[in-house]
């Protein structure tokens, strides 16, 4: 059995081909389960929401799976949303700023810190997704079935995007939620310059 040490190590030492296969996989799983619906979600309802000023930017960096309200309908967002947060509690509390200044032991400290907290934020915000919106006409038929069901699939879903970004990291190529950040953000372009041509014919 590998430790988590090893793990890391032999992800370090592969060749570079390998890493870059490896994450070209994770984005095409991303945008895979990015675009895969949940049956009991009402696309017209969370559409009419994203057509308000400011929340389509939400739908951008979630690569469309804000509108499609798939398995990975949260993406990114969670963990933005932590590393802002973490960010400014570090004026407040100096210790934040000593610990991510303290070498490489004290940034995985920092690192491990907004992971946890994105995890949280993701399960809140899909909880408050599942029951406030729900009952709105997010979901249909709107039950307890329904909103544990989503609430369970969008928690997860946040979730997994956290600790993908992590593993992807491990690869020393580059930031793993910057990775599919941009790929959520490049899978976006094709549908944007539709609606510029469509906009301007």
């Amino acid at each position: 059995m590998y430790s988590y040490k090893s793990m890391t190590r032999r992800l370090k030492e592969l060749p570079l081909w390998q890493k870059i296969a490896i994450v070209i996989l994770s984005m095409a799983f991303v945008r895979v389960g990015s675009n895969i619906p949940l049956p009991f979600v009402n696309r017209l309802y969370i559409q009419s929401l994203l057509n308000v000023d400011g929340l389509g930017f939400f739908n951008s960096i979630t690569g469309g799976s804000m509108l499609q309200m798939s398995f990975f309908a949260l993406s990114v967002s969670p963990y933005i949303t932590a590393s802002i947060i973490i960010q400014l509690l570090t004026v407040v509390f100096p210790a934040l700023e000593e610990m991510r200044k303290d070498g490489k032991t004290g940034m995985d400290r920092y690192k491990r810190l907004i992971n946890i907290t994105g995890g949280v934020l993701g399960i809140l915000q899909a909880v408050s997704m599942a029951i406030g919106l729900g009952g709105r006409g997010l979901l249909d038929p709107y039950n307890w079935k329904t909103v544990l069901a989503a609430t369970l699939i969008w928690s997860v879903g946040g979730i997994f995007i956290i600790f993908l970004g992590e593993f992807l990291e491990k690869l020393e190529i580059g930031s793993g939620i910057s990775m599919i950040l941009f790929c959520n953000i490049v899978s976006s372009i094709p549908s944007d310059l539709t609606g510029i041509l469509e906009y301007a014919s």
